[in-house]
């Protein structure tokens, strides 16, 4: 059964551009999904032959984000109608859930979709992935404005940093809810501090005059078995630094510097509108969706990426 689930995740996989097939893909997906069949309940469709859909979950304790979680993986085979099947399973599944899941939806599995949006749940969040070279030369790049530097973070700048993402997410808890979450803070904090050691680590700090207003950073994983030299992207701006024309030269910044240490895609995710617009310059496209219960924007708010195949 884990092998067939394996095969479908590849895949979804499989119809991203950027996807690098290998053997170090199928062993991540393997280690990925195999916690689920060891310690967590596995419904599949059909029941007893090579399965179209398959719904998985498990209880984790802890999670990045700080509450425990219930961890779900949803997958489907394209071309069959398995959107009642899902809907029905995840009805019956939920009361046992926790009140936050972790689930990352592929983008091309719009019946899940669907299905989880008939059961409650809602779009948090897309994660938007892009290729460092097309997105230069397609972005209008810029500097800063007046008044505004970027450099890289320090380890005394640290704290501040961390109270950067506390007030944005404090005040606008809807682009992260879980981002002012003290153990969320405290995994930051730790983070930081790790990447930091590094001595090519890309982690920018924006300044107005002496006080940081903005950190913005990417996390190089040079091996990632999907989709080669890869950054994880984070972008955080406090309240007072909003709206004040930063985001491009930002961007500017961040993807040079991806560029520099031979990343050949960046990842991100997002529910910020201004975001979602620049990633459509860039040329990104849709990885994934991420559904939770409680999500607070409506569907249509993500439209334009959604629109996307």
């Amino acid at each position: 059964m884990l092998a067939d689930h394996i095969e479908l995740r590849l895949e979804a996989l499989g119809r991203h551009e950027l996807f690098l097939p290998s053997d170090d893909a199928a062993e991540k997906v393997a280690a990925l999904l195999e916690p689920l069949y060891t310690d967590g309940t596995v419904e599949q469709y059909p029941a007893r032959r090579r399965p179209d859909a398959v719904v998985a979950w498990r209880h984790q304790e802890e999670s990045f984000f700080g509450p425990p979680v219930t961890s779900i993986a949803i997958d489907s085979r394209l071309g069959v109608d398995v959107e009642r099947w899902l809907e029905h399973t995840l009805a019956a599944a939920m009361p046992d859930f926790e009140p936050e899941w972790d689930l990352l939806l592929d983008r091309s599995y719009h019946q899940a979709r669907r299905a989880l949006l008939s059961v409650g749940a809602g779009i948090d969040s897309v994660i938007q992935l892009g290729e460092v070279d097309a997105a230069r030369r397609r972005f209008r790049s810029a500097a800063l404005p007046a008044g505004f530097t970027i450099a890289p973070m320090e380890p005394d700048q640290i704290d501040a940093v961390v109270g950067i993402y506390a007030d944005a997410f404090a005040a606008e808890p809807q682009y992260c809810w879980f981002g002012a979450d003290p153990r969320f803070l405290e995994s930051q904090a730790r983070r930081f501090t790790d990447a930091l050691a590094a001595p090519d680590h890309l982690e920018l700090v924006v300044s107005e005059g002496a006080r940081i207003v903005a950190h913005a950073g990417a996390t190089i994983a040079v091996d990632h078995p999907f989709w080669g030299p890869t950054g994880g992207m984070s972008l955080c701006f406090s309240p007072s630094a909003r709206g004040r024309g930063l985001l491009r030269g930002v961007y500017t910044s961040l993807l040079a510097g991806l560029a520099e240490r031979g990343a050949r895609a960046f990842r991100g995710g997002t529910s910020q509108p201004a975001v979602m617009k620049y990633s459509r310059e860039m040329g990104r496209t849709l990885e994934a969706i991420v559904m939770r219960p409680g999500a607070f924007f409506e569907p249509d708010h993500f439209a334009p990426v959604l629109a996307e195949p």
